[in-house]
């Protein structure tokens, strides 16, 4: 038995003055448990770590000894009080001395229990030794690691490596590679015998790149493969640069700018609100440019500039010789500032059982928002952005797709309830029959799939306890190119699952208790996609009722709405002066969209059988069932409105006042809503109805005019949830030709 050795070696092989040094390698467990055993001291020509480690990891616990089982007090998991064991108890042996090494498992008896108990420095040692008799073994292979592993193609934010893959007596079903991180990253078996780490390593920087080969059984990891790794440095960086560590105001400059003596160079420093269109906020010239001569580094400080949080910022810098500029050379666009992502003031973001929210970018850095554990770069990291709202979002390469970024997800357990939630905009859908898990943390991943070459769907995945996975249905199609918030919530004690797209229900599954699953998350998109606001929570939380999108038109003849999708709510209705005995009735639908069932809000509010001119009014609501274009019509001098809601499933609570001649109208809810309210008002008078009477406990919250002919006018609007509201039409503001009021509280 060998569980500590120690080597000298050369410091350079190549220069007898430059010394020796030695290293001293341990297995402090075998030591603990047999005494320090160590291999004689020995001098070598040259330095092997593996070799060395190998030696004494094959043999810390040599199988010519029987090392007794222990267990410790202070050990994970620890039960030192044995007393539930007695002698000729059955027990099952599993022996392995690393998880990459051969696993023996054994079956037998116990023979005896031996408990010692000393004093020792802060506590007490309680220790017992449980001693079986053994029948039978049964032996598992050794899964076998890579060989020949190099890089062979680096450059000064990425490299490119290759391997070869051995014959094995089990088969891996995935090959693992990290990158100066404690995180695995999962790729295929087999891999090709090579992985391309696309972008985001800093430039001159010293790099180790790993690889092992993993089996899993019904998603569980059962064997585990040596590791085998390449350390590298990146080139030298050619356009300007963060150094590594740096908050961004301090770049370094390409040495072929900076550095010819014949030439002048100039710089500028800009800045976007939305990653697209860049203004110059500051600039100079060569003479701002500093250079380290034991660095062999230009830099340029613009510390002394104010950046603001919110934008993007990004130097570039160009040579000129002879009067004549060389093409502009760009850093990779950056958040200056450190400040806390707008949406953790937003629900559900700011729910106390949010474990997970990602990005926060802090000085060119990415970290998870709740613990502030820095992010690593992943190997399709394509670099910094914003979204349509204008928070920071994580992009993709656009050569090729794959992990953007991941990190720990600071926290050990969460087997319960859960929901994540992220907004993408992928580039393209991700590989025909390959799904990809957009995010995945906490056994659960969303993943989107391939459906055209312009649309993909979205569905859960779910990695249970008992082993295996389950998928949810899946959405229907979506849009590249479009920006889409998908969210996920698992409730485990009622074994459903919910996804939901932008606030609508698209999917479902049953699923019970979830794998124990690491405590990392990993971001990966299509190429030339964001993501952002990827979030998890350890309950089974809900989004909350957006506000409805509101849009419509009046005209005499039809009102139409355009890039209705499904789900959206359609109201519609006449708002006619009728002679003698007409009604108002219902308009025509036509066109590319479709809506399903009809329900009557008011048919014939206002009509009035006198005989004199009365005005005439009629409301109706139903969901869009087929995406695209409606046109609502009843005909001449008839004024057809119709409105959209987006982001609503139904109507919960309505109120109703239609008026004719000279009365005033009025409406107002029973209730305070809970949910968001659209309100309709019309006047047949000559008075613009811009400013219609409102009163109660509420906040205005936009509107849209409405288009009128003659002397008809209306008016839409929108109110928040939880407040009451009023609405009066003035008797100026009213005269014949069908007045109303309709107040909906959308659900």
């Amino acid at each position: 038995m060998i569980n500590e050795w120690q080597i000298t070696y050369p410091v350079d092989v190549d220069d007898e003055e430059a010394g020796t040094d030695s290293r001293n390698y341990d297995d402090p467990v075998s030591a603990d448990m047999f005494d320090p055993m160590p291999l004689q001291a020995a001098n070598w020509l040259a330095r092997n770590d593996q070799v060395q480690d190998d030696t004494v990891d094959y043999r810390a616990y040599a199988d010519l000894v029987a090392p007794p089982m222990l267990t410790s007090i202070d050990a994970p998991g620890a039960f030192p009080a044995l007393a539930v064991l007695g002698q000729y108890d059955p027990v099952t042996v599993v022996n392995a001395t690393r998880e990459d090494r051969t696993q023996v498992t054994a079956d037998g008896i116990i023979r005896s229990i031996t408990h010692e108990i000393k004093a020792r420095i802060g506590g007490v040692s309680w220790k017992a030794w449980v001693q079986p008799d053994l029948r039978s073994s049964e032996q598992t292979p050794l899964l076998l690691p890579v060989n020949a592993l190099q890089a062979t193609d680096v450059r000064e934010d990425g490299a490119t490596f290759s391997w070869t893959e051995p014959t094995q007596a089990i088969a891996p079903t995935e090959t693992q590679v990290r990158m100066n991180s404690g995180v695995w990253l999962p790729i295929a078996y087999p891999s090709g015998g090579g992985f391309d780490w696309l972008s985001g390593l800093n430039p001159s920087t010293l790099h180790k790149f790993e690889v092992r080969l993993v089996r899993k059984v019904d998603e569980l990891t059962t064997h585990v493969s040596p590791v085998r790794e390449v350390s590298f440095t990146t080139l030298a960086p050619t356009v300007p640069t963060v150094p590594p560590g740096g908050d961004g105001t301090v770049v370094i400059i390409p040495g072929d700018v900076a550095g010819d003596e014949e030439c002048e160079a100039e710089w500028e420093l800009r800045r976007s609100d939305d990653g697209i269109i860049w203004t110059t906020v500051a600039s100079g010239d060569k003479d701002d440019f500093t250079y380290d001569p034991e660095t062999d580094i230009w830099q340029l400080d613009n510390t002394g500039y104010e950046f603001e949080d919110g934008y993007l910022y990004r130097h570039r810098a160009r040579e000129i010789c002879g009067g004549v500029p060389g093409d502009w050379k760009y850093q990779e666009p950056d958040p200056i500032g450190c400040a806390d992502p707008a949406q953790l003031g937003e629900a559900p973001y700011d729910d106390e059982s949010l474990v997970v929210f990602v990005p926060k970018i802090c000085n060119t850095q990415i970290l998870e928002a709740v613990t502030g554990a820095p992010a690593t770069k992943g190997p399709a990291f394509g670099g910094i952005g914003l979204d349509a709202a204008g928070n920071y979002a994580l992009k993709s390469a656009a050569g090729a797709g794959g992990i953007v970024a991941y990190g720990p997800a600071g926290t050990d357990e969460l087997t319960g309830d859960a929901s994540q939630a992220i907004t993408i905009n992928l580039g393209e859908p991700p590989a025909d029959g390959v799904p990809m898990g957009v995010w995945q943390s906490a056994g659960l991943h969303i993943e989107a799939l391939y459906e055209s070459s312009t649309e993909y769907r979205v569905r859960a995945k779910i990695f249970i306890a008992s082993g295996g996975s389950i998928t949810t249905t899946a959405s229907d199609p979506l849009d590249v190119d479009t920006e889409y918030e998908i969210f996920v919530s698992h409730d485990v004690e009622n074994t459903s699952v919910s996804v939901k797209v932008d606030d609508v229900e698209v999917a479902t599954g049953t699923a019970g208790a979830r794998v124990n699953a690491l405590p990392v998350w990993i971001m990966s998109l299509p190429p030339g996609s964001y993501a952002t606001s990827a979030a998890v929570w350890s309950s089974a939380v809900d989004l909350p009722t957006a506000s409805p999108t509101v849009d419509g038109i009046v005209s005499s003849a039809n009102a139409e709405l355009t890039g209705l999708e499904v789900g959206d709510i359609v109201i519609y209705g006449r708002n006619y002066r009728a002679n003698g005995a007409s009604t108002p009735g219902q308009p025509g639908a036509s066109g590319t969209g479709a809506i399903g069932t009809v329900t009557t809000i008011t048919a014939n509010s206002g009509y009035d059988t006198s005989g004199t001119s009365r005005g005439a009014f009629s409301c109706y609501w139903a969901t869009v069932t087929t995406p695209g274009d409606i046109s609502f019509a009843f005909g001449t001098d008839r004024l057809t409105y119709a409105i959209a809601l987006r982001g609503t499933s139904g109507i919960a609570q309505t109120k109703v006042f239609a008026a004719n001649g000279n009365a005033s109208p009025s409406a107002t809810l029973d209730s305070a809503p809970s949910n968001p309210v659209v309100g309709i008002v019309f006047a047949g008078g000559v008075a613009d109805v811009t400013t219609p009477g409102l009163s109660g406990d509420y906040d205005y919250a936009g509107s849209v005019p409405w288009l009128y002919v003659g002397s008809r006018r209306g008016v839409g609007l929108t109110i928040g949830t939880g407040q009451t509201l009023s609405a009066t039409l003035t008797s100026d503001q009213v005269l014949a030709g069908g007045s109303g009021i309709v107040l909906l509280e959308t659900s």
